[in-house]
């Protein structure tokens, strides 16, 4: 229990450190069994998580990021939904358009105390309705977000 306390305190820790520092691509780095995106989201970006991901079974990956590139969010989204890694947001952090596209892939997914999930629907010119439970049933996932407290 206290290895997983100490656990959560680091990722906290890398968290706060990576947002303080000021950037424009995401800033994607790997420790052990887990994968931090930060940041926009840029082209290529899921090149580099499929080097980070390497060879791994079991990985959960952290988001903190507003979104970006639609292209890269989605291969990493594919990626983390066919290798079945785990998603979360950390407490307080922010997971909007693409990043929620890669959040929803993940099995399990969890958003931490006060983090913020923004997506938003792409429909139709003609469309006049968007429905983002669509979006998430498409994706294979429930309205229902398991919450930390």
């Amino acid at each position: 229990m206290a290895g997983q306390h100490t656990m959560k305190r680091c990722i906290i820790l890398a968290f706060a450190l990576l947002a303080s520092t000021p950037t424009k691509a995401a800033h994607i780095s790997r420790a052990g069994d887990n994968i931090f995106i930060t940041g926009a989201i840029e082209r290529d970006d899921d090149i580099v998580f499929d080097a980070l991901a390497a060879g791994a079974t079991k990985l959960t990956v952290y988001l903190n990021s507003p979104g970006g590139n639609a292209v890269a969010s989605l291969g990493i989204g594919e990626r983390v939904r066919s290798r079945e890694y785990r998603t979360a947001v950390p407490p307080g952090g922010i997971c909007g358009s693409g990043c929620a596209l890669i959040w929803v892939a993940g099995q399990p997914r969890q958003l931490g105390h006060n983090a913020r999930l923004q997506m938003h629907c792409a429909h139709e010119p003609a469309a006049e309705i968007c429905d983002e439970s669509l979006v998430l049933s498409h994706a294979g996932a429930r309205a229902d977000i398991p919450r930390e407290s």
